[in-house]
């Protein structure tokens, strides 16, 4: 049995997600626009780690921010609980660039002295797990439930033929695991 956020159980099942090759966009990266209420965006090149990360959210039964608001992730802030510290799941965001607008989301799921790592999306352009400096760090927040939505079945990523989904972790430590691996070599 996990331990983890249902959140974060449906983020790790969406490792390996990425955007399509050149002009082609991924069917399952353009749905996560359209669960965050933002179907207008047609194209997986519009950053997308706010995107993922409300879907991941709504999925759950927990509150997002509104319309375009969803795609900032800067924003999510808004609509979750600041904490101290952090556990696996909470949302960590970053600062991304000079412009206070821009951010960075992800989820927590570890961290060394000098970085925070986490599952999200548009991390080089696939749903990944990597770090980022604890100097970007803005904050760690916990998602509040949203009662509109609470207890909404988790919708499981649908294949295309451009979207082979991976098969989800026999365990749910497979995928942290293998992130890992990825990181710190192995």
């Amino acid at each position: 049995m996990s331990i983890d956020p249902k959140w974060l159980t449906e983020a790790r099942r969406d490792l390996g997600v990425a955007e399509g090759p050149g002009t082609l966009n991924n069917e399952t990266v353009l749905g996560y626009y359209a669960e965050t209420g933002n179907a207008w965006v047609r194209e997986d090149s519009v950053p997308w780690c706010a995107a993922f990360v409300g879907a991941m959210l709504r999925r759950a039964g927990r509150a997002i921010p509104a319309g375009g608001d969803a795609l900032r992730a800067r924003a999510y802030a808004s609509v979750a609980t600041p904490l101290r510290g952090a556990s696996p799941g909470a949302l960590a965001i970053f600062r991304r660039g000079k412009d206070p607008a821009q951010g960075h989301i992800g989820f927590y799921i570890g961290a060394t002295a000098t970085h925070v790592i986490v599952l999200g999306g548009n991390q080089a352009d696939t749903v990944s797990i990597a770090r980022y400096p604890r100097a970007r760090l803005i904050g760690y927040y916990w998602p509040k439930p949203d009662p509109a939505i609470e207890g909404m079945p988790a919708r499981p990523p649908s294949p295309s033929p451009r979207n082979p989904v991976p098969p989800a972790p026999r365990t749910p430590f497979a995928g942290l695991v293998a992130g890992l691996r990825k990181i710190f070599g192995g």
